[in-house]
C-alpha cells in the first residue's frame, strides 16, 4: 500500500494553496483594486482550508516519521473528514459565487484584470491562472477519495463513520 501518494500529493496541494494565499489574497496590488465584498467572496475561506489542509498534511508526516511502513491512514483520514473537512462543504457552496464575481471583475475591473494578470505571470504559479488556485480545495476533497479508491481500498468515512479498508490484491 503507497500512502505516499496520498501524502505527496497533499504536500504539493498546500505549496499551491499557499501561493493561493501569499501571491494572491496578501497582494497589497489587489486588496487595492477590489472591494471588500467581492475579496470575499474570491476568496472564501481559503484561510481556514490552508489551515485545516497544513493540519491534515502534518498528520500524515507524523504517521510517516512514526514508522517506516506508511500503509494506514485510514484513522487520520477519519478524523479529519469527520473535525476539519467541513470546511470544504462552505468553501464548495461559495465556488458559484466566487466563478460569477472573478467573470464579472475580468469584464468591468480593467485594474483587477491588469493586477490578476501580472500576478498570474509570476514563476511561482508555474503558468496556473488565478482560477485554477480557486478550484484546488473543491478538486481536493474528491482526489483524495480517489486516491485511496486507486490503490485498491475502500474507505468509508464520513457517511458510516468508521473506515472500512478492503485490500483487493493491493
Amino acid at each position: 500500500m503507497h500512502m505516499f501518494e496520498v501524502l505527496t500529493s497533499e504536500a504539493s496541494y498546500v505549496r499551491s494553496l499557499r501561493v493561493l494565499n501569499e501571491h494572491f489574497l496578501e497582494s497589497r496590488e489587489l486588496e487595492e483594486v477590489l472591494i471588500i465584498r467581492d475579496r470575499k467572496t474570491l476568496f472564501s475561506n481559503v484561510l481556514r482550508v490552508l489551515e485545516v489542509s497544513e493540519s491534515f498534511l502534518m498528520a500524515l508526516e507524523n504517521r510517516k516519521e512514526e514508522s517506516l511502513v506508511f500503509s494506514d491512514i485510514c484513522d487520520i483520514i477519519h478524523f479529519h473528514a469527520q473535525h476539519n473537512f467541513p470546511v470544504y462543504i462552505d468553501y464548495v457552496r461559495n465556488q458559484i459565487y466566487q466563478d460569477k464575481t472573478y467573470t464579472s471583475l475580468m469584464k468591468t475591473n480593467v485594474d483587477f484584470a491588469t493586477v490578476i494578470t501580472r500576478l498570474q505571470e509570476s514563476p511561482q504559479c508555474q503558468r496556473l491562472p488565478f482560477m485554477s488556485f480557486l478550484l484546488l480545495p473543491f478538486q481536493r476533497i474528491t482526489r483524495i477519495k480517489i486516491l485511496i479508491e486507486v490503490r485498491g481500498i475502500m474507505v468509508t468515512v464520513v457517511v458510516v463513520g468508521r473506515c472500512d479498508v478492503d485490500y483487493k490484491g493491493v
